[in-house]
């Protein structure tokens, strides 16, 4: 038997969710943890958590230290050869952009993506004719409006004959041809402050379509082109999870299991009574637009 996405996400609902939620005891709460590599101290705290976000967030720490979620072997190696063939300097620190295209640009107007996109531009109507008049394509988020979230950071200007390089900034897309041409016809995206080098996925001349989904129905069933968008897709999301600071979306399943990676478990010490705390860190993150509430992937 066959289990794919929709069916697990059926089979969690129905069977473990209630179970997750509703949290019987302080003791069962404490093991379950425990299970996922928790200290005694952490497994404590946890199990006295009650708001549903601050226990997804700590159990999300906690996943992401633990290594509870690995590949095979071969999907490992796959994803390390991807990676190595992209031209992001690893040694060195980096950004990360997650763009939406290929199903923001469906046709059918109750689709979510595209409800999405219609509330940003109408958040946007009071520059409309502007914006019509600049030519600008209202099927989707444009790529300046995640820029515009890197350039919140910190100014970092040339001083003195010192020469700043520019920023390394890794764009995971299911379109990279879209967003390529989006790239190249923009102006001044490098300025006094910030000056960025985009950096897209290596297989962009081999894959023609990075969503699974964005196929004719007889090619489905292409095991090997499967495969190769899978790895492409797994590879831009571990990119984009050690990523210095991420751009993204909660609207996106992708994105929240990105954040999911990025967080992190840091404890505290009271100095004047030694009691220990535990806190849930965020790595630098910038949702793009829509809800800011990141709940698990699926729900």
């Amino acid at each position: 038997m066959v289990i794919g996405a929709e069916e697990t996400r059926d089979y969690f609902e129905g069977h473990f969710k209630e179970r997750m939620v509703q949290r019987p005891s302080k003791d069962l709460n404490f093991m379950w943890a425990v299970r996922l590599g928790a200290s005694p101290e952490e497994a404590e705290a946890f199990a006295e958590l009650e708001d549903e976000k601050e226990i997804w967030d700590y159990i999300s720490a906690l996943m992401a230290r633990s290594g509870v979620l690995r590949f095979q072997p071969w999907i490992a190696r796959d994803v390390e050869d991807y990676i190595k063939q992209s031209e992001l300097p690893l040694e060195e620190g980096y950004d990360a952009i997650h763009v939406r295209r290929t199903d923001m640009l469906a046709k059918q107007d109750d689709a979510s993506p595209k409800n999405f996109v219609r509330k940003y531009w109408k958040s946007r109507d009071d520059h409309l004719s502007v914006l019509k008049a600049l030519g600008f394509n209202r099927d989707y988020i444009g790529f300046d409006h995640y820029l515009d979230q890197l350039k919140q950071s910190e100014c970092q200007p040339d001083a003195g004959d010192v020469y700043t390089p520019p920023r390394a900034v890794y764009v995971a897309t299911d379109d990279p041809t879209e967003v390529q041409q989006e790239i190249d016809n923009m102006k001044d995206f490098n300025n006094d402050c910030h000056k960025y080098k985009f950096i897209l996925s290596p297989a962009k001349d081999i894959i023609q379509n990075f969503h699974l989904d964005d196929l004719p129905e007889k090619d489905h069933g292409d095991c090997v082109g499967r495969y190769k968008r899978n790895i492409a897709c797994v590879a831009d999301m571990m990119i984009a999870a050690k990523s210095d600071t991420f751009v993204g979306e909660f609207n996106s399943n992708w994105g929240r299991l990105v954040r999911m990676f990025r967080i992190q478990l840091k404890s505290e010490v009271d100095i004047e009574t030694g009691e220990q705390s535990f806190d849930v860190v965020e790595r630098k993150m910038s949702v793009t637009w829509g809800n800011d509430n990141p709940l698990p992937p699926g729900m």
